[in-house]
């Protein structure tokens, strides 16, 4: 439930969506989220469930065999954080025998190193999945976009000492009084 997190739960909660979050660090909840009390307790209530951690030892295989079987019955899998949090083998047979409803992934454990590799994953046979190239900022344009924008941050916070759109500082922004 850090930035990403708490974003796609003021979006969800905008389109109508109950939200239940669970977060290893206590986070106060934002708009009527609510904390859930462990990771079994959100997975066994929630109907979608969104990962947005990053890529640890503690994150490997996060969900897998045993967390997939707690969670709720056609509920769906949204996989857009790292590709090692979930056992793709697991959530295919999860899946592929009717437990969850559907599943939504962008990154994987093996990704094309070029447009040249395959793409291999058993997640590709089935009906139930939507599988998306985790792609986004490999654009030439993505790239120089992303280097003025950096550049930009850079400026204004030493000049101005303001941090805007930070993943991992809060926002900052220095007014001067003038006499």
């Amino acid at each position: 439930y850090g930035k990403i997190g708490t974003q796609t739960g003021l979006l969800a909660e905008a389109i109508g969506m109950r939200v239940v979050f669970h977060d290893i660090e206590a986070r106060l909840p934002l708009g009527n989220a609510r904390p859930a009390g462990s990771l079994e307790a959100l997975l066994q209530d929630a109907d979608v469930v969104t990962l947005h951690v990053p890529q640890t030892e503690r994150t490997r295989h996060l969900i897998d065999v045993a967390q997939l079987a707690q969670m709720k019955p056609d509920a769906v899998l949204i996989n857009l954080a790292r590709g090692d949090a979930i056992d793709i083998d697991a959530l295919c047979a999860s899946l592929h025998n009717g437990q969850l409803r559907g599943a939504a992934i962008d990154v994987f454990p093996v990704e094309p190193a070029s447009s040249t590799d395959s793409f291999e994953s058993p997640l590709r046979a089935l009906d139930n999945v939507i599988l998306t190239p985790h792609v986004g900022g490999s654009t030439v344009e993505a790239q120089s976009n992303l280097g003025i924008e950096v550049s930009q941050k850079l400026r204004d916070y030493l000049m101005l000492g303001a941090v805007h759109g930070s993943v991992n500082l809060p926002e900052l922004e220095v007014h001067f009084n003038v006499l």
